[in-house]
C-alpha cells in the first residue's frame, strides 16, 4: 500500500480530516483525536490497535513495532510494504472506530449525519 492509498482511506471516514505536523508527518484526525500517522516519507503509518493484546500479537509476530512517540494505549507502527493491502485497510478503520468510539455520543451522533 502506498501512503496516498492510506491517504484515501483515511480521508474517505466519515469527519476524517488531515494535518500536517510533528516535522511533516501525515497526521489523520477525527475531531480532535489522532487515528493515523504516516511517516514524512510515506513508508510507515502508526494507528491504534482494538486492544493491547492486539498491538502486542502484531509486535510479537513482526507485523508491527511499538510506537516510538505513543508507547501506551495500543498504538503500533507499520511498514507500509510488509502488509497485505486488505488487512491494513482493515486496521485503518479499526484504527479509526476505535477513536470514534472514545468520543462524547454527541460527536459520535453527528458524525452519523456526515
Amino acid at each position: 500500500m502506498t501512503a496516498e492509498e492510506v491517504e484515501a482511506i483515511c480521508l474517505s471516514l466519515p469527519g476524517a480530516h488531515k494535518v500536517v505536523q510533528w516535522m511533516d508527518s501525515k497526521v489523520y484526525k477525527l475531531n480532535k483525536k489522532v487515528f493515523a500517522v504516516v511517516t514524512p516519507d510515506g513508508k510507515y503509518v502508526t494507528l491504534k490497535c482494538e486492544t493491547i493484546e492486539t498491538a502486542d500479537m502484531l509486535i510479537s509476530a513482526g507485523a508491527a513495532a511499538a510506537a516510538h512517540h505513543l508507547p501506551r494505549g495500543g498504538w503500533v507502527t507499520i511498514d507500509l510494504s510488509s502488509m497485505p493491502t486488505s488487512e491494513l485497510h482493515e486496521r485503518l478503520t479499526r484504527s479509526y472506530s476505535v477513536v470514534r468510539s472514545g468520543l462524547p455520543k454527541t460527536q459520535r451522533d453527528a458524525l452519523n449525519n456526515v
